[in-house]
């Protein structure tokens, strides 16, 4: 994939010194002559996280704010454009983690396929999921009931999870790994 217009946009900045990006990939913003004279000369980064775990960089140009993951401007910077059809994907995982031997071109279903395996890999499934809602004692309290002979209704009121979440668990669909 060619570098996207706002990519470009925000990489200018970086060739005119106004952002800099370092060997660690980190972006940083540069002091200038316009800014108070406390803060003129310490850099500071210019990522924000945004709501994926990516770190983006924003600036402003003839009034407008514009913004691009910084992992595409690290590659770009240190190893040139992306080709078409590829993406840039970070090897341990770590989606704020943009050091140039992190970074590595993939297609989209290579891409997916190494988040699959990364992530199982730091075995987020059930309660180390983020978006767990229910402990592994209410899922096998699902399954107990049900093996019981309680009905979806009963469990759901019982659990406090809707009849559609107790027959998923209940399943095997959801916790599967539970056996």
């Amino acid at each position: 994939m060619r570098p996207i217009g706002a990519e470009l946009a925000i990489y200018k900045f970086v060739l005119n010194g106004t952002l800099e990006i370092d060997r660690l990939g980190r972006v940083w913003r540069m002091p200038n002559a316009k800014t108070s004279s406390l803060i003129r000369c310490i850099p500071r980064r210019a990522e924000h996280m945004a709501q994926q775990g990516y770190l983006q960089v924003r600036v402003m140009e003839n009034g407008k704010r514009i913004h691009a993951e910084a992992h595409r401007l690290v590659w770009l910077h240190f190893k040139g454009e992306i080709p078409p059809g590829l993406t840039v994907n970070h090897k341990n995982g770590h989606r704020s983690e943009n050091q140039p031997d992190n970074l590595e071109l993939a297609t989209y279903s290579e891409q997916h396929e190494h988040a699959w395996r990364v992530l199982r890999n730091r075995r987020q499934d059930g309660e180390r999921n983020p978006s767990a809602k229910l402990t592994e004692a209410k899922a096998l309290t699902i399954r107990r009931m049900r093996e019981n002979g309680a009905t979806l209704r009963e469990i759901s009121e019982a659990v406090s999870v809707s009849i559609q979440q107790a027959s998923r668990i209940a399943r095997g669909d959801r916790w599967a790994y539970l056996g």
